[in-house]
């Protein structure tokens, strides 16, 4: 895992990591949307070859609730994304959006509360990402 938590990168076949990322998401409490396979949309909508990459879309329905009765502008903290995606070494990498990061980004949030629940979803995602890594061995 690299110095902000927020990457893994495994040595398993593509769609195992896939499954392992979603899978260990839904363990800490995550839900996980379909995924968005941008290699697929790529190819059939631009007619580009791409390495496989997919987005998870993932909510954790009890913060984003905690963020949005404290602010009308605290959706950063509602959803998070992670992208696998296939290196050319055959390994996959896993990196998480950080919600932090992303609030702080999309709006001027006064309300510290906001900001510690931000805080809180990314300990959680972090928690994920060590735990993917601590699988993958």
């Amino acid at each position: 895992m690299d110095q902000d938590h927020l990457t893994v990168v495994l040595d398993m076949p593509f769609k195992a990591a896939v499954g392992r990322a979603s899978e260990t998401f839904r363990a800490h409490g995550f839900s996980v949307a379909p995924p968005l396979d941008l290699q697929g949309a790529f190819r059939d909508r631009l007619g580009v070859p791409f390495r496989p990459y997919i987005l998870l879309r993932l909510h954790q329905e009890e913060l984003a609730l905690r963020a949005l009765v404290l602010s009308f502008r605290a959706g950063a903290v509602a959803s998070c994304s992670v992208a696998v995606q296939g290196m050319d070494d055959g390994k996959v990498e896993v990196t998480a959006l950080d919600p932090l990061s992303a609030l702080v980004s999309a709006a001027s949030i006064e309300e510290v509360e906001v900001s510690l629940i931000a805080a809180e979803m990314q300990e959680r995602i972090v928690e994920a990402m060590e735990d993917i890594a601590r699988r993958a061995g």
